[in-house]
């Protein structure tokens, strides 16, 4: 499992946000069918909008399911749990990642940038 983030792309100049990579190893992926996170004990900085994305090789990476506005992390330490709808559900993946898409400081502070999480877990189909 990798983390990382906030983080400046050398492309754009833009500040991107953190994100959790979970690589499932050589010769292993997963369908995903369903995906389970849980908030930090942190009081500010709640997740409303990311994105879960999959890659057979860590360097191409595809939607597989996306939150805007999702309140279901608003608490600190609660865990939300979501399906991964088609198409996404269809389609083996080696690494995992969830990426944060919306700053969630204030007035765009870097540390808004920050994916406050404890806890990810996947479900779905294993191949080895």
């Amino acid at each position: 499992t990798n983390f990382a983030g906030p983080a400046r792309n050398p492309r754009t100049g833009e500040t991107e946000g953190g994100w959790w990579r979970v690589d499932l190893g050589p010769n292993k992926s997963l369908r995903c069918d369903y995906y389970a996170a849980r908030r930090n004990g942190e009081l500010e900085g709640q997740p409303r909008c990311w994105v879960l994305e999959g890659s057979a090789d860590g360097e191409g990476w595809w939607t597989l399911r996306r939150h805007c506005g999702d309140d279901a992390l608003a608490t600190p330490g609660v865990w939300g749990a979501w399906p991964v709808p088609p198409p996404g559900n269809g389609r083996s993946c080696r690494y995992l990642r969830v990426r944060l898409t919306e700053n969630t400081g204030i007035d765009g502070e870097v540390s808004g940038w920050r994916l406050r999480l404890s806890n990810l877990e996947f479900y779905g189909v294993l191949s080895t």
